[in-house]
């Protein structure tokens, strides 16, 4: 079990799967999908890149999402980073929002208080100093 929650080891393909688009990056269990194994791919298709989690040979059996897409890091998201899939400029700007939506979510009024220099709407201490306009 990995830091970011995943047992992850890499072997041969343990399903089939026919996508030419598709890039496999290993196989093994992710908690928060269940407790199957599964292949995982980087999809390049008309729509940008995809995480594709496998659990089995038939069509619809696997599920799939754009990645750093939502609010937090999904179970694919993490898969992405912790098998050291090298991100596109446009997946780093999302990853970089997500994980500042994730820090802004644990904030507590004190913090912003905290944050606040003395009313001015400027926020930051020392030598760095954010003008919110």
């Amino acid at each position: 079990m990995c830091s970011l929650g995943l047992a992850w080891w890499l072997i041969m393909t343990k399903y089939q799967h026919d996508c030419e688009k598709c890039h496999y990056l290993g196989t093994g269990k992710c908690p928060a999908l269940g407790e199957d194994e599964f292949d995982f791919y980087i999809c390049t298709g008309p729509t940008g890149r995809s995480m594709i989690a496998r659990y089995g040979s038939e069509g619809p059996e696997y599920t799939s999402g754009v990645l750093f897409c939502c609010e937090m890091l999904t179970a694919l998201d993490k898969v992405a980073l912790f098998s050291g899939l090298e991100l596109l400029p446009e997946e780093e700007k999302r990853l970089l929002g997500v994980l500042a939506r994730m820090w802004r979510a644990k904030l507590t009024i004190e913090d912003y208080r905290n944050l606040n220099i003395y009313g001015t709407g400027n926020f930051g201490t020392g030598n760095v100093v954010f003008d919110k306009s």
